[in-house]
């Protein structure tokens, strides 16, 4: 399955809120993980629609980096054919 959201002060929900914790224009960490063995795979992505006005903004994006290892979880990559 695939999860897709904006970080700002509705989500996630935090106490204080993410806005409050990470001011604009600063970076931080966020720590995921499961309640049973298992992976997770994905990346990281920003994209802010003043990169062509403004020099210093940032775009770009990430894979996202482990903490841990586990031999619990298998990753099926599908591989198709060429359709040419």
């Amino acid at each position: 399955c695939q999860f897709r959201n904006r970080l700002d002060g509705v989500f996630p929900r935090t106490t204080p809120r993410m806005d409050a914790l990470l001011p604009t224009g600063r970076s931080g960490w966020m720590k995921l993980w499961l309640a049973t063995d298992g992976a997770i795979v994905g990346a990281a992505l920003n994209r802010n629609g003043n990169a062509t006005s403004q020099g210093g903004a940032f775009n770009g994006g990430r894979n996202l980096h482990k903490l841990t290892t586990t031999s619990s979880a298998t990753l099926t990559t599908p591989v198709f054919p060429p359709t040419c």
